[in-house]
């Protein structure tokens, strides 16, 4: 019995350690608003500012997804979302922009419709006019890989609307 408790103490130990937030500093805060705001600028739209209740939502959900391995999920709050995986450690904020970004080849500069956002939508969340604020995180977990949430406010991809057209 003894020896079962201490294997439960040592994985859950070690199982916590293994799981980690990637530290926000003003440059990290930086990187992520310039990766963001490059894509808003190329169709017109003002720059994203930082909100850090935003940021604190969004570790809260990758917290919960670095618990699983590779699997993605929206949390489905309030926000608009999204979110990246990758199986390395590190994930500089011009990955999962870009990534997302990446979307744009699949927007024909159509309105959002329930049938079509789902092959851009990371990509029209990004850029969409009147979402104002972003707040993202990274979480490490060890051979589970990196996992990037970030939340929107106000939400974009509203059916019936375009993205950046007034």
């Amino acid at each position: 019995m003894r020896i079962l408790f201490f294997c439960v103490l040592l994985c859950t130990f070690f199982g916590a350690r293994s799981q980690s937030v990637v530290k926000q500093n003003e440059q990290w805060i930086q990187d992520w608003l310039t990766a963001h705001n490059e894509w808003r600028r190329e169709v017109g739209v003002p720059p994203l500012q930082w909100n850090e209740e935003l940021s604190q939502s969004s570790e809260k959900w990758a917290l919960r997804l670095s618990k699983k391995y590779g699997h993605l999920e929206h949390s489905k709050g309030q926000y608009g979302e999204n979110i990246y995986w990758n199986s390395t450690t590190v994930c500089p904020a011009s990955e999962a922009t870009n990534a997302w970004g990446s979307e744009k080849e699949l927007y024909h500069d159509q309105k959002i419709s329930g049938s079509n956002y789902q092959k851009f939508g990371h990509y029209t969340q990004m850029i969409w006019r009147t979402t104002a604020e972003v707040g993202c995180a990274v979480v490490s977990n060890g051979d589970k890989g990196t996992y990037v949430v970030c939340q929107y406010l106000p939400a974009g991809n509203i059916i019936g609307q375009h993205p950046y057209k007034k």
